[in-house]
């Protein structure tokens, strides 16, 4: 594996054992994390914090597990199982003690030596189902 790869294996495995301040070391200070499904940018690590902060509470057991990894001209995309269990609120609902596993596909780059950007495809719709949720309340 490149550098590239092993930052990324760190980066998911202190994601999935929800350790924060390890978490964020991984990206550089203005990294973007954009999920293009939801059409949402978090900005910075206080955005990206919050965002995290809200997918633990809402999926306790959130777990991403990578399946491959392909690495061109700088940029890495994996390809994960992305599972959890829905005991929190999340999009405005109360937890369902549902559970979902879908596939997850992120698109990394990076500047000298962190995470620059994520950009990240998943399957929303399939979650939702799992999840029971047909309708996302609006604001």
């Amino acid at each position: 594996m490149t550098w590239r790869v092993d930052l990324i294996a760190q980066h998911i495995e202190v994601e999935n054992r929800h350790l924060m301040d390890e978490m964020l070391a991984t990206l550089a200070d203005e990294n973007p994390v954009r999920d293009e499904v939801a059409g949402r940018v978090y900005r910075g690590k206080d955005q990206v914090a919050a965002r995290y902060a809200e997918l633990w509470q809402a999926f306790p057991d959130f777990n991403v597990r990578p399946v491959r990894y392909t690495e061109q001209e700088g940029i890495v995309v994996m390809e994960a199982i992305y599972t959890g269990t829905h005991r929190g609120a999340y999009l405005g609902l109360p937890g369902s003690g549902k559970s979902f596993n879908v596939r997850l596909v992120n698109v990394f780059g990076f500047d000298d030596e962190r995470i620059e950007s994520e950009t990240i495809y998943i399957d929303l719709a399939g979650q939702l189902r799992q999840l029971g949720i047909t309708a996302i309340p609006r604001n």
